[in-house]
C-alpha cells in the first residue's frame, strides 16, 4: 500500500510538469520548413517524378526472340506427314544517331527539374519568412496593447480614488473606462490574429510537432540587393533555357527520321517430315523501313514549337522579373526612409508627449482627455511601427526572392 501511495505522487509530479515550448528563429524555422514541411516534400515528389519521366530515355531499343511451328501435310508419295520449327533473333539498329540526342535532351529536362525544385524551394523560403514575420508582428501589437491596457488600467484606479477623494468628477471615470475598453476589444482582436499567424505558421512545419515559439525580431534596416545577378541566379529563368536546349536537340533528333532504321534477323530453321533424320537450315533476313511518307515530321513540327514556347517563356519571365525587381527595390528604399523618418521623429515625440501629459496631469496641469489623447497617440505610432517594419521586411524578402537570393543548390545553406 506505501508503495502504491508513492506510485501514484510520482505520477502526479510527472503528469503535472508542463511540456516546454521549442523556441525558434527566423533561420531555425525556415530550414525545418525547408528539411521536413509537408509542401517541401511535395516538391520533392514533384521533382523526383520529373526525373522518373526522363529514365529510359535515349537507349536502344530492346531485341526480340521468335518461335514457329508450322504443320507440313503429308510428303508426295509418301503419306506421312510432319513439322517445321523456325527459331528466329531479330534486334534493331538505329544507324541515325538520333538516340544520343534524345538521350541528351532528356538528362537537359533532368536539369531542368532539378532547377525548378530549386525555385519552388525558393518561393516555400519566402513563404516561412513571411509567414514568420506575420507571428512576429502579431505578436508585437498584442505586448504593445497590453502595456498600452495596463497603463489605463493604472489610470482607473488613480482616477477612482480621486473621484472618492472629490478632486474628479464622473465623467472621468467613465471617459476612462471607455478608452480601456476599446483598447481590450483591440486586445482581444490582437489575441485572435496571433493565434491564426501561429498557426498559419505551424501549417508549413511537419505535422504532430511538439510545441514551438517563435523568436526574433522585424527588420529594422535592409542590406542592398544586387540586380546584375539576377539571371545568373534565377533557377527558373536558367530552367526554361534547359528546356529550349532540350527541345533543340528533340529537333536534331527528329530531324533524322530520313535515315531508316534496319532490323537484322538471324535463326535456324528444322524440318521434320516423318522420315528418318531430320533436315536444318539457318534463317538470315534484314529488313529496312522506307520513310517515304512518315519521317518523324510531325515530331520535329513539335519539337520546334517546344523550342519556340521556352524561349518566349524564359524571356517573358526575365522581363517580368527586370520589371518587378526596380519596382520593389523602390519599393524597399521608400519604406525603409518612411520607417527611419517614423522611429526618429514620430515615436520619440510620442513618448515624450506621453510622459508630459502623465506629469501634467499628476500635478493637475492637464486635463484627462489631454492623458488619454497623448496614450492613444503613442499607442497608434508604436502600432504603425510595427506596420512598418512587417510592410518593409515583406518587400525586402519579396526583393530578394525576384534577385535570386533563395535560389541556392539544396547541399548549400537554406536560410538568409
Amino acid at each position: 500500500m506505501p508503495c502504491l501511495h508513492r506510485f501514484t505522487l510520482l505520477a502526479t509530479i510527472v503528469c503535472s510538469i508542463p511540456v516546454l515550448a521549442q523556441p525558434l528563429d527566423a533561420s531555425q524555422y525556415v530550414t525545418r520548413v525547408l528539411a521536413e514541411g509537408p509542401s517541401s516534400k511535395v516538391a520533392e515528389a514533384e521533382a523526383a517524378l520529373t526525373r522518373a519521366e526522363v529514365v529510359g530515355v535515349g537507349r536502344w531499343p530492346n531485341p526480340s526472340l521468335d518461335w514457329q511451328r508450322q504443320s507440313i501435310g503429308g510428303a508426295t508419295g509418301s503419306g506421312s506427314s510432319g513439322a517445321q520449327d523456325l527459331f528466329l533473333a531479330s534486334v534493331p539498329l538505329v544507324l541515325s544517331g538520333r538516340l544520343g540526342l534524345e538521350a541528351d535532351a532528356a538528362d537537359l529536362r533532368a536539369q531542368a527539374g532539378a532547377l525548378r525544385l530549386i525555385r519552388a524551394r525558393a518561393l516555400l523560403h519566402r513563404e516561412a519568412l513571411e509567414r514568420f514575420q506575420q507571428v512576429l508582428a502579431a505578436s508585437g501589437r498584442r505586448l504593445l496593447l497590453e502595456d498600452s491596457l495596463h497603463v489605463l488600467e493604472q489610470l482607473s484606479q488613480v482616477i477612482a480614488a480621486r473621484q472618492k477623494a472629490g478632486e474628479s468628477s464622473g465623467y472621468d471615470l467613465l471617459r476612462i473606462g471607455v478608452e480601456r475598453s476599446s483598447v481590450e476589444t483591440a486586445l482581444a482582436g490582437a489575441r485572435l490574429a496571433q493565434t491564426r499567424a501561429s498557426n498559419d505558421a505551424l501549417a508549413l512545419l511537419p505535422p504532430g510537432l511538439d510545441a514551438v515559439t517563435f523568436e526574433g525580431q522585424l527588420l529594422t534596416k535592409v542590406s542592398a540587393v544586387a540586380r546584375a545577378q539576377l539571371e545568373t541566379r534565377r533557377a527558373d529563368l536558367k530552367a526554361w533555357s534547359l528546356e529550349a536546349q532540350a527541345a533543340e536537340e528533340d529537333l536534331r533528333a527528329a530531324g533524322r527520321g530520313w535515315v531508316p532504321d534496319p532490323i537484322v534477323s538471324g535463326g535456324a530453321q528444322t524440318f521434320g517430315l516423318g522420315l528418318p533424320g531430320a533436315a536444318a537450315g539457318y534463317v538470315v533476313g534484314v529488313s529496312i523501313p522506307l520513310p517515304l511518307f512518315q519521317h518523324r515530321s510531325g515530331e520535329q513540327a513539335q519539337a520546334a514549337a517546344r523550342k519556340k514556347l521556352a524561349e518566349a517563356r524564359r524571356d517573358q519571365l526575365r522581363s517580368t522579373a527586370l520589371v518587378q525587381f526596380d519596382a520593389t527595390s523602390s519599393e524597399v528604399n521608400a519604406r525603409s526612409e518612411q520607417l527611419e523618418r517614423h522611429q526618429l521623429q514620430v515615436i520619440p515625440r510620442a513618448a515624450q508627449l506621453r510622459q508630459v501629459a502623465a506629469t501634467a496631469y499628476r500635478g493637475g496641469a492637464a486635463e484627462l482627455l489631454v492623458l488619454v489623447d497623448a496614450e492613444r497617440t503613442f499607442r497608434e505610432a508604436r502600432l504603425t511601427g510595427i506596420e512598418l517594419q512587417l510592410q518593409l521586411a515583406l518587400a525586402h524578402d519579396l526583393l530578394l526572392l525576384l534577385a535570386g537570393s533563395f535560389d541556392v543548390p539544396l547541399e548549400e545553406g537554406t536560410a538568409r
